[in-house]
């Protein structure tokens, strides 16, 4: 989802510092319920990876995403918005990295939205807490995403 601070897309919003400020980094809605089932609290890490990358990022506990009930059973959901990139003064983690790259024939604006994914408290807090905590006017790292391994290719 979008958020009100970066109002366009990341790749014209995380350029400018007085936005950047005001959302400096990514992060990871969750519900309180799924809070307590993954052990963790408002502000700490948890990993979302799929098939094909992995992120870390730090967690906004809050009441307004609800759990829902699908035949007798809770299935949860979570929200990360899509702004960050590895370019730009505020960079984080790509969330489109997550799923493939599907574009709309229209538009040609990333087009999967909604995706299975593993999320489970993470070990490498302490690196993407730092990372959260940067100043907006600092030099933006030059590092790319960390993407899932590509399967070994089969003989022919």
């Amino acid at each position: 989802y979008r958020l009100t601070e970066h109002h366009v897309s990341g790749s014209m919003s995380r350029w400018l510092p007085w936005l950047s400020a005001l959302q400096p980094a990514l992060f990871v809605e969750l519900s309180p319920q799924h809070a307590e089932e993954l052990g963790v609290a408002n502000l700490e890490v948890v990993a979302v990876s799929t098939p094909r990358a992995s992120i870390s990022r730090q967690t906004l506990v809050t009441r307004t995403i609800r759990p829902f009930r699908v035949g007798g059973r809770t299935v949860h959901h979570l929200c990360m918005p899509c702004h960050w990139g590895y370019k730009g003064i505020s960079t984080g983690d790509v969330v489109h990295a997550l799923s493939a790259m599907v574009a709309d024939p229209n538009v040609t604006i990333h087009e999967a939205k909604v995706f299975v994914c593993r999320v489970e408290k993470s070990r490498a807090s302490a690196r993407v807490r730092r990372s959260a905590r940067r100043s907006p006017r600092r030099r933006p790292s030059r590092s790319r995403p960390r993407r899932a391994p590509r399967p070994p290719r089969g003989r022919r």
